[in-house]
């Protein structure tokens, strides 16, 4: 195994300390009576009662400070994480015990288990209540009955309701609509982002004469149903705007991560119908030295990472940006000689992408059209020559990527990328000094990009 293929593996092992929640974790912590702060080793982290972030160890410990009263140490109990930390990691084989080591080191090897429940209460009037997207099979046409349900509740005053659409959002991410998500880590994280007392889930039916819905209301603490509630709603066709509209769900216009990327690079011509091959070479300054290895900088756009095991296919249109500068040899044989090209290579796509959503990573696929503009710049006759072209061309890219924290995400990717054989054959004609064909001209970049994923919409640590 190359050096770089080892250092790719070790940093995108299966070590649980490297998911998007490894560090911390979501707790329900709750204490009677409630209003107590928690502090872990020293530092606040939040009043009872309610969902926080505590950091993974062996043998976590909280305090709990009541005013007037003296504190109070609560252990935490653990398990060891066997599918995340155990089997994540031996999937790697020869690697796995550097995964058990980091985990064991870190903490992430262990899963918190949410304290005795105190007191789960919530106020008889003026609670904060959260609705969860009805259950229906329109998915905006539940969003326009979620909008109207928030009205509903408004009126009745019993509750302080929170904005459907903030709180659209955090059901998106967990992939849930009128249940919990099963996994008590996942709920405790949906529950905590949602800010919430209670949460109302519903199903929604049409008929001919309108939308009935049935639901309860529960307690997000306790999860102990406080009240069913039944609404009868108008037809909504063209009432209300939906919030997840089909555009802004399928098309991407605007990137949200930017990359750096560490690649092999292979360049390939077909020059009177002979496959001519070229690679990246340096000539010794540091600029290009540094440009050998990072083989091109990027923005594209990414699914926000997730920490639910819900599993799906998505399919979206999305962004690409890129630019890289190489200086490029090729052998050429008739004569032999070796000839360098000093590349610039700029493109702005928009395609289609195909992967597998998961918490574990995104396989993914893209078939993206470009508008790429490419300037070659190479010596005829102990002279400098420069050439420029637009063109539109076709980028492939079948890779897998990775969030190793709430921002920063690695990818491992293969992308061929179909260049403007007129501006190779200009030049390649420049330099024989006769008419030549270049029918095709390509670029396949291999290797690892570390990203930063910068949306405004990027989960918080609470």
């Amino acid at each position: 195994m190359t050096p770089f293929f080892l250092f790719s593996a070790l940093f995108l092992s299966g070590c649980a300390s490297t998911t998007i929640s490894g560090y911390r974790q979501p707790v329900l912590v709750t204490s009677d009576p409630p209003g107590a702060a928690v502090y872990e080793r020293g530092q606040y982290i939040g009043t009872t009662p309610g969902f926080m972030r505590v950091r993974r160890r062996h043998h976590p410990v909280l305090e709990i400070r009541h005013a007037g009263k003296s504190p109070k140490d609560i252990p935490l109990t653990t398990k060891y994480r066997w599918f995340d930390s155990f089997w994540g990691n031996a999937l790697f084989l020869t690697l796995a015990p550097v995964g058990w080591g980091v985990d064991w080191a870190t903490g992430t090897a262990w899963e918190i288990q949410n304290p005795p429940l105190g007191y789960t209460g919530i106020p008889s009037k003026g609670a904060r209540l959260a609705i969860s997207p009805p259950e229906m099979k329109d998915r905006d046409l539940a969003d326009a009955v979620g909008t109207q349900l928030e009205q509903k509740f408004r009126n009745e005053g019993r509750f302080t309701v929170n904005s459907y659409e903030h709180t659209l959002p955090h059901f998106d991410y967990y992939s849930t609509t009128n249940t919990l998500p099963e996994n008590v880590e996942d709920r405790n994280g949906l529950l905590g982002a949602l800010q919430s007392e209670a949460v109302y889930f519903s199903t929604a039916t049409e008929d001919e004469n309108g939308i009935q819905v049935k639901g309860e209301v529960r307690n997000a603490f306790s999860g102990e149903r406080i009240a069913e509630k039944e609404f009868r709603l108008p037809r909504l066709e063209g009432a209300g705007t939906p919030i997840r509209k089909q555009i802004p769900r399928y098309f991407h216009i605007l990137p949200n991560t930017a990359f750096v990327n560490f690649t092999s690079f292979r360049a390939l011509m077909d020059i009177d119908r002979v496959e001519t091959e070229g690679v990246s070479v340096s000539d010794g300054s540091p600029m290009e030295d540094v440009m050998n290895v990072v083989g091109a900088v990027g923005l594209t756009r990414l699914q926000r990472p997730r920490a639910n095991a819900i599993s799906r296919w998505t399919f979206d249109f999305v962004p690409s940006i890129n630019f890289s500068m190489k200086r490029i040899r090729f052998q050429f044989f008739t004569p032999p000689q070796d000839q360098d090209f000093d590349r610039i290579y700029a493109s702005v796509g928009y395609g289609l992408e195909v992967g597998y959503q998961w918490k574990y990573g995104f396989p993914y696929l893209d078939l993206i059209p470009t508008a790429t503009w490419s300037q070659l710049t190479y010596d005829v006759n102990q002279s400098e020559k420069v050439l420029d072209s637009w063109s539109t061309t076709f980028v492939v890219e079948l890779g897998y990527q990775y969030f190793f924290s709430d921002h920063f995400v690695a990818k491992l990717f293969s992308r061929s990328l179909q260049e403007d054989p007129d501006l190779w054959k200009k030049a390649v004609s420049d330099i024989y000094g006769q008419q030549k064909r270049v029918e095709t001209a390509s670029t396949i970049i291999s290797g690892l990009a570390i990203g930063y994923y910068f949306p405004s919409t990027a989960r918080k640590k609470r």
